[in-house]
């Protein structure tokens, strides 16, 4: 397999062994990207830290992985401290795309996103409009 994975309970991580990722790996990356999304993983970070090219295959992959976990408030996630790598990426304009540089900051913007998540969640009647009283204007 050209691929390492490692699963834990915030996100999916997914190493390629390649320093090239183009048409010929795409049905496998895609493959594991669709497997982790059913087991449950909306957020995944692909390591890229070495690769040092990827083709259009992985392009439109990538935009797919991106839209699938948004869609699910989750986050895909690309490391590398490549600059030639990293300015391809951005040329990409894939939507929602993050491009970090270490597992560490892939990890902490995952539990960030996790955060904020729940706290979107939070049904919190206290500060909503409809339940303003007009007779405690008077408390103020």
């Amino acid at each position: 397999m050209d691929f390492i994975i490692e699963r834990n309970d915030e996100y999916a991580l997914i190493e390629p062994k390649l320093t090239e990722l183009g048409e010929e790996q795409c049905p496998s990356l895609e493959k594991i990207i669709r497997d982790l999304y059913r087991q449950g993983y909306t957020s995944m970070i692909l390591d890229f830290t070495n690769v040092n090219n990827f083709d259009g295959f992985i392009t439109s992959l990538l935009r797919k992985a991106t839209k699938i976990c948004t869609n699910e408030a989750g986050l895909f996630i690309v490391i590398t401290d490549n600059e030639a790598l990293t300015a391809k990426l951005d040329a990409t304009k894939i939507v929602d795309l993050m491009v970090i540089r270490t597992k560490q900051e892939a990890a902490d913007a995952v539990n960030l996103n996790d955060l904020e998540n729940d706290f979107k969640g939070e049904d919190d009647d206290e500060y909503d409009y409809g339940d303003f009283n007009e007779s405690s204007e008077s408390d103020f």
